[in-house]
C-alpha cells in the first residue's frame, strides 16, 4: 500500500509540472499573432483601427510631420503611411497591443495602445527609432476637420483649398503697380490686389488631409494637439516648422 501511495504521488508531481509548463506560453511570440492577442485577452488588434488614423510629428527630421491609417484588403490589415516625399503600405501585427512600422529610408516608428474606461483605443506611448518624437495622437476618422472649400489662418499667413485640388497659399494684398496723378502734383498711388503666393495642385489623404503633388506640403487635420484643444490643421512645407492653422 506504501508503494502504491508514492507512486500516486509522484504521478500527481509530475502532472502539475506538466501542467505548469504548457500555462507559461510566451504572449510575445511575433511569428504566431494568434497567441499575442487571443479572442477574449486584452490586446489590441490591428483590425480594430480601421476607425482610426495616427498623426505623428518629429522634433527635428526634414520630414517631421507622418499621418498613417489602416485600411483591409480580404483577411489582410495593412497600414498606410504618408510623409512628405513618400508612401509606405504593409501589413503590421499586434503583439500586445503593441506595433511597429519601419518605412525603409525615413526610420521605424513603435506605438503602443491602450483602451480607456469607454472603449476608446489610445496611444500609451510612441518612439522613433532615429529622433525623438515631438507628439502624435491616434484619432478617430469621424473626428476629421473637413478643409476642402475651406480658408486657414497660422499668425499672419492665409491659404485656402479650392476644389477641384488647387491649393492657394500665402493669400495676401500686395502693390503690384503705381499710378502718376496729373501735373502740377503728379501724385503716385499704389495698386494693390490680393492673391495667393502661389498655387499648386493637391491630393486628398482620405479626407483627413492633403499631400501637394511635388511632396512639398503635407497637411493633416486633428481634432487638439499637445499645446491644443481646438481642431486645427498641421502643415510642413518643405521640412520647415510645422504650421498649426485655424479653420476660416
Amino acid at each position: 500500500m506504501k508503494n502504491i501511495l508514492k507512486m500516486l504521488a509522484i504521478l500527481l508531481i509530475t502532472i502539475v509540472v506538466s501542467c505548469k509548463k504548457k500555462d507559461a506560453n510566451p504572449i510575445n511570440d511575433p511569428q504566431n499573432p494568434d497567441i499575442n492577442n487571443p479572442v477574449g485577452a486584452t490586446g489590441i488588434a490591428m483590425s480594430e483601427l480601421l476607425d482610426y488614423y495616427i498623426v505623428s510629428e518629429r522634433k527635428t527630421s526634414n520630414t517631421k510631420l507622418a499621418i498613417m491609417y489602416f485600411t483591409k484588403e480580404g483577411d489582410v490589415i495593412k497600414a498606410n503611411i504618408h510623409g512628405r516625399g513618400y508612401l509606405r503600405t504593409k501589413e503590421v501585427t499586434a503583439v500586445n497591443s503593441s506595433f511597429s512600422f519601419e518605412t525603409e529610408g525615413f526610420g521605424a516608428y513603435t506605438y503602443v495602445l491602450e483602451k480607456d474606461a469607454t472603449g476608446r483605443i489610445k496611444l500609451k506611448s510612441y518612439a522613433h527609432n532615429q529622433g525623438e518624437v515631438n507628439y502624435a495622437l491616434l484619432v478617430k476618422k469621424t473626428e476629421a476637420l473637413a478643409f476642402a472649400n475651406s480658408s486657414f489662418k497660422a499668425g499672419d499667413l492665409l491659404f485656402k483649398f479650392n476644389n477641384p485640388g488647387s491649393l492657394e497659399w500665402d493669400i495676401q494684398t500686395k502693390i503690384i503697380g503705381y499710378t502718376t496723378g496729373p501735373p502740377p502734383l503728379r501724385i503716385v498711388t499704389p495698386i494693390y490686389a490680393t492673391g495667393p503666393e502661389l498655387t499648386l495642385p493637391y491630393y486628398s489623404l482620405l479626407d483627413l488631409g492633403f499631400k501637394s503633388n511635388n511632396d512639398q506640403f503635407l497637411g493633416i487635420t486633428v481634432p487638439s494637439w499637445k499645446d491644443s484643444n481646438t481642431p486645427i490643421m498641421l502643415v510642413e512645407n518643405n521640412g520647415a516648422t510645422v504650421l498649426k492653422a485655424a479653420k476660416q
